[in-house]
């Protein structure tokens, strides 16, 4: 027989490590322009060193070049024959060619990476940091890894159970909290010294320090079992007393 496994625990560890990424992915295809989602290696590059080898310029008249931008280019499929490396997948939109733009080219050439992620910053992805478009994925992340104490403690306490083995029939030693709920409790009760729990000291409901019956079990039988002195009598007189 195999081991008990964590198995919320690994849940929620592969859930923080794919759903960002989803969540990431979704955005990505469906919030981004084209040049956005083309640039975002050069982007993350460029953060931080790195380098970059090219860029889509517009041509202009007078051999005037310029880092083409949305208002420029929309996609496009590349023309048949070209290889990969150089095939360009935009094409220039009727607003840039009414400006003057006559055509689109890989310009190769080292560039100044922080003045490269300035304009990309600036001209293509609208002011935003690499914080601003993963953030979203991020928050997911953070959501995951935040269900991870709990995933934990419920996974330790399936364990244990599956060692110390189920009880499928017969009494079952419960906390007083663990009664009231499990039986939602509101009739007759005796009163015990057990600390409050967290759920019972947000309760508005006064004997908070009772475990109780249900009201409509209340005219069912109820047996009290217990060596001498143990205190039978004392819930006898808490039943009788009980207002």
């Amino acid at each position: 027989m195999s081991p008990p496994q964590p198995v919320l625990t690994w849940g929620v560890l592969i859930g923080a490590l794919f759903f960002p990424a989803v969540v990431l992915t979704l955005v990505v295809a469906g919030q981004w322009t084209p040049l956005q989602r083309h640039y975002l290696l050069t982007y993350v590059f460029t953060a931080r060193g790195g380098s970059s080898q090219y860029l889509l310029v517009v041509n202009y008249p007078k051999n005037r070049k310029l880092l083409a931008s949305d208002y420029d280019v929309a996609s496009a499929v590349p023309p048949p024959g070209f290889p990969p490396q150089t095939a360009i997948p935009f094409a220039l939109t009727k607003a840039a060619r009414k400006s003057g733009a006559q055509s689109l080219e890989w310009l190769y050439n080292e560039f100044d990476n922080t003045k490269l992620h300035d304009q990309l910053t600036n001209l293509i992805y609208d002011g935003q940091t690499l914080w601003d478009l993963s953030r979203r994925a991020l928050y997911c992340d953070l959501a995951f890894l935040l269900l991870l104490p709990w995933a934990m403690a419920q996974d330790r306490r399936a364990i244990r159970q599956l060692k110390e083995g189920r009880v499928c029939q017969g009494p079952v030693r419960v906390t007083r909290a663990e009664f009231n709920k499990l039986k939602r409790s509101d009739g007759v009760g005796f009163t015990t010294t057990d600390p409050l729990t967290v759920r019972e000291r947000l309760s508005s409901h006064p004997p908070r320090r009772m475990v109780r019956i249900p009201r409509r079990e209340e005219q069912s039988h109820l047996l009290l079992l217990g060596d001498s002195g143990t205190g039978k009598s004392s819930l006898i007189r808490q039943l009788l007393g009980f207002s």
